[in-house]
């Protein structure tokens, strides 16, 4: 399956509804988050529960928000593969999966690529799982620009605080 910008943005959007079925309102649980360094905070993010949304100067987004876990919560290592599953289905090449550390939390980190014709793209989802919530953290950008701002993308996803 060829993928496009078009494409790649469609599927996270059923990604996002997909991960939310039951979402029609806000969750419980505070989550808080900084833009990375160098990052802009969008002043009007689109889309429910949205916790973050910033942009780099080279066009990688970062992006922090919640849904609800379903009335028959799933854990993460379900919401994990479950994620994974989709995305590869859609196109994306899973290139790492593993763990990450954030407030306290353990979390999933899974690393993918979108291959384009005009470029690659880098699709990072962390997932950090209550049986209230699901706190979604991605990050997305053209893979040259991408590797320019990892390290502040990494350092922003260990400072997510969770109350």
């Amino acid at each position: 399956m060829t993928l496009t910008v078009a494409k790649m943005r469609g599927h996270f959007c059923l990604l996002v509804l997909w991960l939310g079925l039951a979402c029609s309102c806000m969750t419980s649980g505070k989550v808080e988050a900084d833009p990375p360094k160098q990052f802009a905070v969008e002043d009007d993010p689109r889309g429910e529960n949205i916790v973050l949304s910033s942009v780099s100067y080279n066009g990688v987004s970062y992006r922090v928000r919640t849904v609800p876990n379903t009335d028959d919560p799933g854990d993460l290592d379900f919401w994990q593969k479950a994620l994974e599953n989709h995305l590869s289905e859609s196109g994306y090449i899973l290139k790492k999966s593993g763990s990450v550390e954030a407030g306290g939390r353990t979390g999933s980190l899974s690393q993918f690529l979108a291959p384009l014709p005009a470029a690659d793209f880098q699709f990072n989802v962390a997932l950090f799982v209550t049986d209230e919530q699901i706190v979604i953290v991605e990050a997305a950008g053209e893979v040259a620009a991408y590797k320019k701002v990892a390290k502040a993308v990494e350092k922003a996803l260990q400072k997510l605080r969770f109350g």
